[in-house]
């Protein structure tokens, strides 16, 4: 679509008088809402605008002929750019549909090569004038937001299906467990006899799959969907990489939602992306490269554009997860009584899915496949109270089934989650896999089954209506996709759980934002065994080596943690909704789709050597600290920090941190309460060492240095307590401590990717914060290979 900025009225673009029609996009039970009132019209909204691409029943046809094994067509899938000459909507569409968009003041930020989905922005004035609606500021459950009250309208002749973002409400949130966290993040030391059920490692979970040793992901390139910023994701990734003597993957970021770098400074949904790189790392950790497509928020309209941006990227990874979900679209949800009213009538229906369906048919047909979360509350989706990234999510059972999508839908890949018990005297061997209770499952009410699922035994449960609302008889009704596919760990809240580091920590996290991205690391070493290098979308192999190779291929899971299934759902023999087929035998599925268990690619990711300062320097952008016990308060302006430097002296023998915030003033800085601490961390010889600054409970600063202990032992052997000196002048913490109590690195050596980060008062210190990460905005860019290391990669000791 062309770039935005005139708004004069193309020839031919329609008139005000022209024929309108409406296309989704209204929050569903609105009604339960409080009324405050216009919203601001002023207020600029981020939307999105999908357009149809033109020939549907033609990529279905393709789509057929990719995957079927007696086609000429078998596997020959297109490249973007050959997708949009084919399937692409036309140009005079996309410029008909951009002239009518610029003419209500609309302004282009992104748009798909394939010009079926652009964002923009605009006033609430102006978005109320162009698609005829209104748009009114509303209170639910603590929680203020603006919303349209109607469908918006669009001139008839534009192939316009649908928009979002006209409401602040509806996001996707994570499935991660956190938050909340497990009673304890400290597994118990395992015996030498019976099973062991804590905390696993990469290597214990290659011993549960089978994952082949000659293959570790050699050629492949895998991605992850994030939001906010990314440089915390990598850093922590290179403490994990290092703790488990992985190389170093390069790291590229692709901001999709345009704008600065400034703009992608929200990190509240940070130790989500760390999950999932470490969980994909810890299956593939010789993968060739590792993309992270972030958006500026979780909103609709931006994750959105992610997928399509990846659907359209040359360059896009064969595998991709995404660790969050919303409500699968509910078309029924104004005539289904009860359904409407509290809670479900706000949880219900992101209204989006169909704009979706199309990107992810798209990826597909590309060879390309994304995995999904299927969630955490048992077989019902995540209740959306208020719209905070992660709000409500992880373990709670919802009375009422209803799967989450993207996992729903008949282009990705759902993944549920299982508990896992290994031998106690060697923890690659598997004594039990049982279904984590609160993994999600179930069966779609709307999207019929895909052909891969016809005739699977014990996918069997009818649809309500199509997927436009339309009921069925109940004689007619066709069987419908069922959730998951396959599952992997998840563990559970009683402590089995999976080793990653957060806020450089030896830590763990678990849910099914873990099982999924650990089951596109294993298909990543698959695909990396495989003759072409690309077997396509997964599921299609999936579901045909079960029905082929089954026993060999599969770890059939028929047992629940509890006994209880997943509160609806019971897993049992072959595929169930609690479990899908199971987990994979990673060697032997690929033995049998290519005949090889060996990665074709000899090539192992080349390890950029860290780059040395003597001065390491980052920035952070103002307003981002979200307070982590009430996301709602916004910025804590007293874990705002904006600044950080990190070097030591010339003799060698001092490491000297200074922090800096607008609100940190001398002393006590404004606004900090009892126990918020501010740190500054980095890696030396395996142990990440820091020093701190921390508010007593009189209003002085104390000091101090540490260690958060040996990897694997989730902070056991934590060190506290260490000598260190500091003051706070004018907006800045200066912390200093001798070498002697971190170390003792000597002249010439170097302190590994230094970051600073910040804690409010009164957590305990294995919970993960949403607090203020800085990093180097100089090396964040669109598709750059290479790390994006937080400040800097190493500070030589002395010498400088």
């Amino acid at each position: 679509m062309p770039a935005a900025g005139s708004s004069t009225v193309a020839a031919g673009m329609p008139s005000p008088s022209a024929v309108l029609h409406l296309v989704p996009s209204v929050l569903a039970g609105l009604s339960l809402a409080s009324f405050d009132g216009p919203a601001p019209a002023g207020l600029v909204l981020t939307i999105g605008v999908s357009v149809a691409r033109p020939d549907a029943a033609g990529e279905n046809a393709l789509y057929g002929e990719l995957y079927d094994p007696s086609s000429p067509l078998y596997h020959h899938f297109l490249t973007p750019t050959e997708f949009a000459t084919e399937f692409g909507v036309s140009a005079s569409d996309t410029s008909a549909i951009a002239a009518w968009l610029r003419s209500g003041g609309l302004q282009l930020v992104t748009s798909s090569p394939v010009g079926d989905y652009d964002t923009l922005t605009g006033t609430v004035g102006q978005l109320e004038r162009l698609f005829r609606v209104t748009i009114g500021r509303y209170t639910y459950d603590g929680s203020t937001f603006v919303a349209n009250t109607g469908a918006p309208s669009v001139p008839v002749n534009l192939p316009i299906d649908a928009v979002a973002g006209l409401d602040t409400f509806r996001k996707f949130t994570d499935t991660s467990l956190t938050p909340p966290r497990p009673p304890s993040s400290t597994p118990a030391a395992p015996s030498t006899v019976g099973t062991f059920s804590g905390i696993m490692t990469p290597r214990d979970l290659w011993g549960v799959y089978d994952d082949p040793p000659a293959d570790e992901g050699q050629g492949q390139t895998i991605g992850i969907f994030t939001e906010g910023e990314t440089d915390s994701t990598t850093v922590q990734l290179r403490l994990f990489e290092a703790a488990e003597g992985f190389p170093k993957v390069p790291v590229a970021t692709v901001d999709t939602s345009g704008g600065v770098a400034a703009d992608y400074g929200d990190n509240t949904g940070s130790v989500e992306w760390e999950l999932d790189a470490q969980a994909a790392i810890g299956m593939a950790p010789k993968v060739s490269l590792l993309k992270l497509y972030t958006a500026t928020s979780s909103y609709d309209a931006e994750v959105f554009q992610e997928l399509d941006y990846w659907a359209n990227d040359p360059k896009g990874p064969d595998e991709m997860n995404a660790s969050f979900g919303e409500c699968e679209e509910n078309p029924t949800n104004p005539l289904t009584g009860p359904l409407e009213h509290y809670p479900y009538g706000v949880a219900l229906g992101n209204d989006l899915e169909a704009a979706a369906e199309p990107i992810l048919r798209q990826a597909t047909i590309e060879g390309r496949t994304l995995f999904a979360a299927a969630g955490d509350n048992g077989p019902g989706c995540a209740l959306v109270s208020v719209p905070v990234v992660g709000e409500a999510t992880g373990i709670v059972l919802q009375p009422v089934p209803i799967v989450e999508f993207p996992a729903d839908s008949p282009y990705v890949v759902g993944v549920g989650g299982t508990v896992v018990t290994t031998n106690a005297s060697d923890n690659g061997q598997r004594v039990s896999e049982t279904s984590w209770t609160y993994s999600g499952g179930g069966a779609s009410h709307f999207i019929p089954e895909p052909e891969f699922q016809a005739g699977v035994r014990h996918v069997d449960l009818p649809c309500l209506s199509t997927p436009s609302g339309v009921p069925y008889l109940p004689t007619e009704a066709p069987i419908c996709r069922g959730v998951p596919d396959v599952a992997d760990m998840s563990g559970s809240i009683t402590g089995n759980q999976y080793f990653i580091y957060i806020d450089s920590e030896p830590s763990s996290e678990g849910g099914t934002s873990l099982a999924s991205p650990l089951m596109m690391g294993q298909w990543a070493r698959i695909q990396a065994a495989s003759a072409s290098g690309d077997l396509g979308f997964a599921d299609e192999t999936i579901y045909h080596q079960a029905e082929n190779d089954y026993t060999r291929d599969f770890y059939d899971i028929t047992q629940s943690e509890y006994g209880v299934g997943n509160g609806v759902y019971r897993p049992g023999p072959g595929w169930d909704y609690a479990s899908g087929w199971g987990s994979l035998n990673v060697a032997n599925f690929a033995l049998d789709v290519d005949g090889t268990d060996t990665a074709r690619s000899p090539e192992a990711p080349t390890e950029r050597r860290p780059k040395m300062v003597c001065l390491a320097l980052g920035t952070s952008p103002v307003g981002n600290a979200t307070d982590p016990i009430d996301v709602q308060l916004g910025n804590d302006p007293a874990l705002d920090l904006t600044g950080v430097w990190l070097g030591v002296s010339k003799d060698g023998q001092i490491i000297n941190a200074v922090l800096t915030g607008d609100d940190l003033r001398a002393p006590p800085p404004l606004y900090a309460l009892a126990g918020d601490s501010y740190y500054v961390a980095w890696l030396y010889r395996h142990l990440v060492y820091y020093v701190e600054a921390t508010v007593t409970l009189t209003g002085a600063v104390t000091y101090g240095a540490g260690d958060t202990g040996t990897a694997g032992d989730d902070g056991a052997d934590a060190t506290t307590g260490l000598t260190a000196t500091g003051s706070v002048t004018n907006g800045y913490i200066h912390i200093a401590v001798p070498v002697g109590e971190v170390g003792s690195p000597p002249r010439g050596s170097f302190l590994l990717y230094p970051q600073a980060y910040d804690q409010v008062a009164g957590l305990p210190s294995e919970v993960p914060v949403a607090g203020d990460l800085l990093t180097d905005t100089v090396d964040r860019a669109d598709d750059v290979v290479g790390t994006t290391d937080s400040i800097g990669d190493a500070v030589k000791v002395g010498g400088c």
